[in-house]
C-alpha cells in the first residue's frame, strides 16, 4: 500500500508481540505468551480481509457512487463481509475464514449465519453461492445493533412507526391536559425513534405518519380521534423562546 517498511515494522511488532497478566489482589502477576496468532478482537484478524481487498481478490460494496468500497464489518461477536454475487469471492472468503479459524481455534457456525443476495442476482446463481458458503439462510439474522435487518427501508424501520403508535394510542387523550399530552410526547414517544434517528435517515414516509400520529394526539379529545387542527404542526415545532411546545420536527 506504499507504506515505508519501518512503519510496517513498527505496526507488526505491536499486533503481534502481545502478552498476558493475570489481576490477583489487583496487581498484575505472571506473563503469558499466547500461542495463537489471530483471536477474536485481536487487531490482526482484520488485516486478512483487507490484503485479499488490496489484492483485487474481494470487492466490496459501496453504499454511494462517490465512497469507497466496504468489504467488511468486525464488531464483538457479529461479522458482516460484502462482496460480488461471484463464486470466486466466495471461496476466497471461506478461504480467509479458514484461515482464521485455524489460527484462532474458532469456527464459523453455520446455523448463525445468513446471506443477502441483490435483486439482480439469479436463483441458480443464488444455488451455487450458498452451496460454496455452507449455509442457505437468505434475508438476515434479523437484528443487528438493536435494528432489524432487510432490503426495504420501510419494511425495516416500520416497528418505529408501531412502538410510537403502541405508546400513544394507550393514552387517555380526554383525561390529559396540553401541559400533560407534552411530557408524554416529548419523554416518552419521541424516545422511540432517538436511537435509530441518530444513526439512520428514517424514510419521509416514516417520518409523515410519526407526525400525523403526534398531531392528532395533541389536537383531539378522543382516541383514534384527528380533531380540529388550529395550528400548522411546523408552528408547534418551532423552539420555545418563540412560545411554542418544541416537538420533535420529523423531516
Amino acid at each position: 500500500m506504499g507504506f515505508d517498511e519501518r512503519l510496517v515494522d513498527l505496526i507488526m511488532c505491536c499486533v503481534t508481540s502481545v502478552t498476558y497478566q493475570v489481576l490477583v489482589n489487583r496487581q498484575a502477576r505472571g506473563k503469558i505468551l499466547p500461542r495463537r496468532g489471530l483471536r477474536q478482537g485481536d487487531p490482526l484478524s482484520p488485516s486478512l480481509l483487507n490484503g485479499a481487498e488490496v489484492e483485487k481478490k474481494i470487492i466490496g460494496l459501496p453504499v454511494a457512487r462517490a465512497s469507497p468500497r466496504i468489504s467488511h464489518l468486525l464488531f464483538a461477536d457479529d461479522s458482516l463481509f460484502f462482496g460480488m454475487a461471484e463464486l470466486s469471492q466466495c471461496k476466497e472468503i471461506m478461504k480467509i475464514i479458514y484461515i482464521y479459524g485455524k489460527a484462532s481455534g474458532q469456527r464459523l457456525n453455520a446455523s448463525k449465519s445468513s446471506i443477502f443476495f441483490g435483486n439482480r442476482v439469479e436463483s441458480s446463481q443464488k444455488h451455487d453461492i450458498k452451496d460454496v458458503l455452507g449455509f442457505c439462510s437468505e434475508g438476515g439474522m434479523g437484528m443487528y445493533f438493536g435494528l432489524p435487518e432487510g432490503g426495504s427501508k420501510m419494511k425495516v424501520f416500520s416497528f418505529v412507526q408501531d412502538q410510537f403508535n403502541g405508546k400513544v394510542n394507550i393514552w387517555s387523550s380526554r383525561l390529559l391536559s396540553k401541559e400533560g399530552k407534552e411530557v408524554q410526547v416529548k419523554y416518552v414517544a419521541e424516545a422511540v425513534p432517538t436511537f435509530v434517528i441518530s444513526c439512520y435517515l428514517l424514510p419521509q414516509g416514516i417520518t409523515d405518519k410519526l407526525r400525523s400520529t403526534t398531531s392528532n394526539f395533541w389536537w383531539s379529545s378522543k382516541q383514534n380521534s384527528r380533531g380540529l387542527h388550529w395550528i400548522a404542526w411546523d408552528e408547534i415545532c418551532t423552539p420555545k423562546i418563540f412560545g411554542r411546545t418544541r416537538f420533535l420536527r420529523s423531516s
